[in-house]
């Protein structure tokens, strides 16, 4: 059985480094089955295994150019520290995908939406004794990038290439996009 510590955490993630990439914080989170499927679950005689079953871990590790998400193939009690499956999203891909983060006491939540790679877990501070701060630490990180895009967004008079027409001729106070119907603001 592999032990859950922050040395297991990173030997998950080094080997999907690229050269020079360097990790600037890792943590450990879990998706568990939803509330009813526990309940559910939980009367059968083989419910706790099944629920441990349904649980999916991850190794999720910010690095100064992407995060690095790494599925854990489950264990019988704990999971194995092999990659089931790699996901990653470059910086400036979270930027502008929909983030969602909640800090809180007992556990951080992120969960990216993206069609076609989405993310969800929490992460729980009574893992390891650097879980939490290295969680918070990713989820603020990806905020702080998105709030700095979206005011460099506002700020320019220009739309970015990746936004959507109908996004940009919506923009408070911007000219509206060429082929657009309405008058020009004065």
């Amino acid at each position: 059985m592999a032990k859950l510590s922050d040395e297991n955490f990173y030997q998950a993630v080094q080997p999907h480094l690229k050269a020079g990439e360097r990790v600037r914080h890792f943590a450990y989170g879990v998706k568990e089955p939803s509330l009813w499927v526990i309940i559910l679950l939980f009367v059968t005689i083989l419910g706790a295994l099944g629920i441990g079953l349904m649980t999916r871990h991850y190794v999720v590790a910010l690095t100064d150019v992407r995060v690095i998400i790494v599925e854990l193939r489950p264990g019988l009690f704990s999971p194995t520290f092999d990659a089931k499956e790699v996901t990653s999203y470059l910086l400036v891909e979270l930027a502008r995908m929909s983030v969602f983060s909640s800090l809180g006491n007992a556990s951080t939540l992120l969960r990216i939406e993206d069609p076609s790679r989405p993310f969800d877990a929490r992460f729980y501070r009574r893992v390891s004794p650097g879980n939490k701060p290295n969680s918070q630490a990713i989820a603020q990180c990806i905020q702080e990038l998105r709030q700095t895009v979206q005011r460099k967004i506002a700020a320019s008079d220009d739309p970015p290439p990746w936004m959507p027409p109908e996004t940009a001729a919506a923009r408070p106070g911007q000219p509206p996009a060429t082929g657009s119907t309405e008058p020009r603001p004065s």
